[in-house]
C-alpha cells in the first residue's frame, strides 16, 4: 500500500572525491500527514464558524470537512429546544433514509441523538450496542431509522460553555469498525 515518506540522501564518497553512491532513508510521515490534515480541517472549520455566513452555509462547511478525516456519508447535527423538549435536525444528510420535514421534532427521550445530550459525552455504538439501549429504554428503534448488523454510530455532544445545545454524529451502514 502507498505511505507518505520523507527521504533524506547522503552521498557515499570514497577515495579522492570519488562519488561511489548514494546513502538513502525513509521515513514514515503518514501519521504526520493526518495530523497535518486534521489540524486544516479544524482551522478551516473554525474559521468558517467565525465569519459571516449561515448557518446552512457552516453545516454544509462542516459536512465538506469532516469528509476528509472520517467518513461523514451519514451525517446529522440535532439541535436541542429546552423549551420544547425537542430535538430537531439542523443538518441531515443520510445513504438510507431520508429526513421529513413535516416530522422534524420529536421528543428528546428516544434517540442515540438525544441520549448524546443527555449525557453529554461522546458515544460510539454498533448495532448489538444500539439493540442494548432499546432493551434498556435508553431509546426507541422506531425512532432511530435505518439499522444494519454493520451499523456504526458516533456521536458528539455540541457545546456553547459548558451548557450542551446538539450532538453532531456520523453513522455507517457498511462497516461496524470505521469508527
Amino acid at each position: 500500500s502507498l505511505v507518505d515518506v520523507e527521504i533524506s540522501a547522503s552521498p557515499i564518497i570514497l577515495k579522492k572525491n570519488n562519488l561511489h553512491g548514494s546513502l538513502l532513508s525513509f521515513k514514515d510521515i503518514t501519521q504526520r500527514k493526518e495530523n497535518e490534515n486534521l489540524n486544516s480541517v479544524l482551522y478551516n472549520i473554525s474559521k468558517a464558524a467565525n465569519s459571516n455566513i449561515t448557518l446552512q452555509e457552516l453545516y454544509n462547511i462542516i459536512y465538506k470537512e469532516l469528509n476528509k478525516v472520517i467518513d461523514a456519508t451519514n451525517f446529522h447535527i440535532a439541535l436541542q429546544d429546552r423549551e420544547k423538549n425537542k430535538v430537531t435536525f439542523a443538518y441531515f444528510v443520510d445513504q438510507k433514509d431520508q429526513l421529513d420535514k413535516e416530522a422534524n421534532g420529536f421528543d428528546v427521550s428516544d434517540t442515540l441523538a438525544s441520549y448524546n445530550i443527555k449525557y453529554g459525552k461522546s458515544l460510539l455504538v454498533n448495532y448489538q450496542q444500539i439493540l442494548e439501549f432499546a432493551n434498556k429504554g435508553y431509546i426507541k428503534i422506531s425512532k432511530i431509522g435505518t439499522l444494519t448488523k454493520q451499523t456504526s454510530w458516533l456521536g458528539v455532544p455540541l457545546k456553547i460553555g459548558n451548557q450542551i445545545i446538539g450532538s453532531m454524529a456520523v453513522a455507517n451502514y457498511f462497516n461496524p469498525a470505521i469508527y
